[in-house]
């Protein structure tokens, strides 16, 4: 069996089309900015899967890197004294990002930035399997982008006292592939040879989104720092999953019973929609000389909804070696409770010039509680139940 994973040869190649700085005069601004731009052509020989893995650098057109920014002297311009944008990897690369800075002296400070990351893994190498299922190996694999957003506000109210507004954005969505067994509620002992024996290989696209948005206020009285923010937060996931193929068999080829069972149809659908304030506070600051002391205080308390429809249909064991048509169908509606609380407290002091001695303590309290109501149908079997965990 041939399983090359590695890359046999690589090329490269990313002439620059453009690349120049220049200062101009803008207005009150004195701005500079450079820009490359280029083609990259790339040959891989060897298992391409790995390549994506490693680089995933694909032909085509780039911008590799774009820098523009400006100054002002002081109170020249009634909005802004400077101001930076950034970005790289543009075009198709899978880790792209940029931010936007602007500052006026003693008004505000505003950062806005967003990257990207791609993930990508696949070591399916070609194991023998049945016919009608792709190649694979017990490694999982997946194909996903993850995405951050932010926008930061620092106001100055005076030298001591400023103020914060901020928002985020985090998501992830793409495809998996992944290995279930087909559990449901209320399934009796029995039931568990089956599952244990039978995993199906399934796909699953993926989508979370979390927003975040704050406002704080930071004040500084001599030699001690007092932070706080207020927040408010929301997380929102989903994941539906499905066979690949009718009729599909489990990837145990090794159990003669296995290859009697085909599965007909699956579909999995499950979401959790979660919402929390969150309280953080931070100092640290000098008692005298030698000792200095910092402590943070974090809560959130996440709550929310928990949904979940599936059903399935095909054909699974009954006794001995017998095998019998089965249709299969389930919900559960829960409400979840996350609360979590930090409390971190630390001091130092210094004993001599060269020796300094640190001490931290911290103490997390997290709990997780889900109530709920769970139904199932088995052919002509019902199951209803109360879950509390």
């Amino acid at each position: 069996m041939n399983r090359n994973y590695f890359i046999a040869a690589l090329l490269t190649a990313l002439p620059v089309l453009a690349q120049e700085e220049r200062t101009i005069k803008w207005g009150d601004f004195e701005t500079s900015g450079s820009a490359t731009v280029g083609y990259r052509f790339t040959s891989v020989s060897g298992r391409k899967e790995k390549f994506q893995e490693l680089f995933n650098l694909q032909s085509g057109p780039r911008m590799l890197d774009f820098d523009f920014s400006g100054r002002a002297k002081e109170g020249t311009t009634p909005f802004a004294d400077s101001f930076h944008f950034s970005a790289s990897g543009l075009g198709g690369d899978p880790y792209p990002g940029g931010q936007l800075t602007v500052h006026k002296s003693k008004v505000y400070d505003l950062r806005v930035g967003y990257r990207q990351t791609y993930y990508y893994f696949d070591r399916n190498d070609g194991a023998v399997l049945p016919s009608n299922l792709p190649a694979l190996t017990s490694n999982h694999n997946w194909g996903t982008v993850r995405r951050f957003g932010n926008v930061n506000l620092l106001l100055h109210a005076t030298n001591r006292l400023k103020f914060r507004l901020e928002y985020g954005r985090n998501s992830r969505d793409g495809m998996s592939f992944s290995t279930r067994t087909l559990d449901y509620f209320g399934s009796p002992s029995s039931w568990g040879a089956f599952l244990r024996d039978s995993p199906y290989y399934i796909e699953a696209p993926l989508r979370d989104t979390m927003n975040r948005f704050a406002g704080g206020v930071d004040y500084t009285l001599r030699e001690w720092n007092f932070h706080y923010t207020l927040a408010y937060q929301s997380f929102d996931q989903s994941m539906n999953w499905n066979n690949l193929i009718s009729p599909q068999y489990s990837i145990n080829v090794n159990s003669a019973t296995s290859m009697k069972e085909p599965l007909t149809s699956t579909s999995w659908s499950e979401s959790r929609n979660l919402k929390s304030p969150s309280s953080e506070f931070m100092y640290n600051g000098k008692l005298n000389d030698r000792v200095s002391l910092r402590g943070t205080i974090l809560y959130f308390r996440y709550r929310g909804p928990s949904t979940l429809d599936a059903g399935f249909a095909g054909t699974a064991r009954t006794t001995g070696t017998n095998v019998a048509p089965y249709t299969l169908s389930q919900n559960s509606r829960a409400q979840l409770t996350e609360p979590n609380l930090v409390v971190d407290q630390g001091a130092s002091i210094r004993l001599t010039n060269w020796w300094n001695f640190h001490a931290d303590y911290r103490y997390n309290r997290f709990t997780e509680t889900a109530d709920a109501v769970v139904h199932s149908v088995f052919n002509t079997t019902l199951f209803d139940g109360d879950v509390r965990e």
